[in-house]
């Protein structure tokens, strides 16, 4: 088991050394970056017997998964919020930062008419329940 640990552990050295090349690898290395601070807090006041070996396969484990599950979960926001997501995120923006500038450039497009409230709820609702089902798998 110990083994496996260790194989899992180097693989993620060699997957995060890589230079991130497309638009989601820069997506994801940004989320990781942003959430693991928050994460790796979170789970040592949960589980505050657990291992520091322990914490860093939960935390690069779960911040792995969650990246993934949240660029899965805009594909179908229309382009503006989507790219507008994916590119703050990519170039560094803080996880948070970024939904703020996606909710305000929404509640600016449904102030000026472009977009429906309901529909906003609707793409909301949605993605959430894709980050839900993909989460799952953990």
């Amino acid at each position: 088991m110990q083994k496996l640990m260790l194989f899992v552990l180097l693989i993620y050295g060699f997957a995060v050394s890589a230079e991130p090349n497309t638009t989601k690898d820069l997506y994801i290395a940004s989320y990781i970056k942003s959430m693991t601070p928050l994460l790796r807090k979170n789970v040592m006041n949960r589980m505050p017997d657990l291992s520091l070996k322990d914490l860093n396969l939960i935390v690069t484990n779960t911040t792995e998964q969650m990246a993934d599950c949240s660029y899965y979960s805009i594909a179908d926001y229309p382009e503006r919020y989507r790219n507008l997501s994916i590119s703050t995120i990519s170039e560094g923006a803080n996880v948070f930062e970024s939904a703020a500038e996606v909710e305000a450039l929404m509640q600016s497009d449904i102030e000026a008419g472009t977009i429906a409230l309901e529909k906003v709820v609707s793409l909301l609702e949605d993605a959430s329940e894709k980050v839900a089902l993909c989460m799952e798998g953990l």
